[in-house]
């Protein structure tokens, strides 16, 4: 391959990888809300280092709390491998409150909605977040 023909290759390579970076979207789905009271928050990782840390996420949102189900949207994000933590903030101070510091007093939920005893792992939780339009359902625990 001539210098030319691989330059041109690797900016059409560059070119694509652009073309995707931003422009994926998520939407969790938050089942089995209790109340209205308070926020439900969803914090979304990108890494096992990170993954379950107060002000660790990659990005943070909220939406006021409603009985039953409600969705969270994320938009402008990379595409790749996530892992989301959400939680019905129901005192709305802003974190996860827990028993003891370990065992969560308030609704909580994990992407994949693995069964777990003890901490999250970020395998367990992870997903792929492809260009374009990406759902979790999270059902919380209470």
């Amino acid at each position: 391959m001539t210098r030319r023909r691989a330059a041109a290759a690797g900016l059409v390579l560059v070119a694509a990888s652009l073309a995707h970076a931003g422009d994926a979207r998520l939407e969790v789905k938050l089942a089995g809300v209790r109340h209205g009271q308070g926020t439900l928050r969803v914090a979304l990782y990108r890494d096992t280092a990170t993954f379950c840390k107060d002000g660790e996420a990659v990005l943070l949102a909220d939406t006021p709390a409603a009985l039953g189900q409600r969705s969270v949207h994320m938009a402008g994000l990379e595409p790749g491998r996530y892992a989301v933590l959400a939680w019905h903030d129901e005192d709305d101070d802003g974190r996860l409150d827990r028993l003891l510091g370990l065992f969560p007093s308030e609704g909580w939920g994990l992407s994949n909605n693995p069964e777990v005893s003890g901490a999250p792992a970020f395998a367990d939780c992870a997903f792929e977040l492809h260009p374009g339009d990406n759902a979790q359902i999270i059902e919380l625990h209470y």
